[in-house]
């Protein structure tokens, strides 16, 4: 599986970029997602690209961690030391996400000693939070915003399944089974039939064997938790 770190500014190039109708359509499907949900998919996301010890903080209300500032705790491996990594997941709509974010992520970063943040959004962001962003070195903070994210998805096999001539499609069995099921994993790389998986489903750190069975689409699906 191809890896890529959130660490470069610059987005998936051109050639890189799926039809615009299957990224619109991963986006309204994150958007039905509980926050919860949309947290765990984020995470497996990561997971997908390289990043360790993936733990999402949230506490079970909506909107709401311990401490304020950050949802994902992550470690990103550099050779031969380990970056800590935090991030912050917004799922608004069309609602910009605005500077005070970049600022309230740095500050947790700051606190904790992280070496990277990430801010995860389905939205944008205006052109004073991306200045922020940019604007040290100190505390770097690296912004995805949903176009980024679904194209993450899509090249990452999360989300979409792939039918016999090898055209990607959503894969709405599995967004179906993220939202309605407390223990599912989103970690499913498009055209494998079965992988062990961690950690998008609760709890977090359970290892989940994915069983896909018959024919695309639908496939049948079936979850087995262990450890």
């Amino acid at each position: 599986m191809n890896r890529k770190h959130l660490t470069t500014i610059d987005a998936p190039g051109p050639e890189r970029r799926s039809p615009l109708g299957l990224e619109r359509e991963i986006r309204a499907e994150l958007l039905a997602l509980s926050f919860n949900a949309f947290e765990r998919c984020a995470g497996a996301l990561l997971r997908s690209l390289g990043y360790e010890d993936v733990h999402v903080r949230r506490d079970g209300k909506e909107g709401r961690n311990r401490d304020g500032g950050w949802d994902i705790e992550a470690t990103l491996p550099t050779g031969l030391t380990r970056v800590k990594v935090i991030a912050q997941i917004k799922q608004y709509d069309t609602v910009p996400v605005q500077k005070r974010y970049v600022d309230e992520l740095r500050g947790a970063m700051l606190r904790t000693a992280a070496g990277q943040g990430l801010l995860i959004a389905l939205s944008t962001f205006p052109d004073t939070a991306k200045l922020a962003a940019a604007s040290t070195a100190i505390a770097p903070i690296r912004l995805i915003d949903g176009g980024e994210l679904a194209r993450l998805m899509i090249s990452q096999g999360i989300g979409v399944a792939m039918d016999d001539s090898g055209r990607k499609h959503i894969d709405r069995g599995f967004f179906e089974l993220l939202g309605r099921s407390g223990q599912t994993s989103c970690n499913r790389p498009a055209g494998v039939s079965a992988r062990t998986a961690v950690g998008c489903g609760t709890p977090i750190g359970a290892t989940v064997t994915i069983v896909v069975t018959g024919a695309t689409p639908p496939p049948r699906i079936v979850w087995k938790e262990g450890r």
